[in-house]
């Protein structure tokens, strides 16, 4: 009677064990996937975004004189002739 509760009781353990050393990787594995999921669709949202903002950048370049003339002389420091250019620190 004692032998049989006792390998009753190994055999669950190992049994315990059998399933637990099948199952627990692929989970972690799963649940490593999803996290990343969420992460690529957080950044493709962002990314949307910023297609939007440079999109509508774009279309103010195109049809705004004054502010391409604005972004050429913050972004590559150009002055008109004879314009001379003070810096404040």
């Amino acid at each position: 009677m004692k032998w049989k509760i006792f390998l009753y009781s190994i055999g669950g353990l190992l049994g315990a064990w059998i399933i637990t050393s099948l199952f627990l990787p692929p989970l972690r594995e799963y649940l490593s996937l999803k996290k990343a999921l969420v992460r690529v669709k957080d950044e493709n949202k962002e990314l949307k975004k910023e297609i939007v903002r440079l999109k509508k950048e774009k279309g103010e370049i195109k049809n705004d004189k004054s502010y391409l003339e604005y972004l050429i002389r913050k972004e590559l420091m150009m002055t008109k002739p004879g314009e001379k250019i003070y810096r404040i620190r």
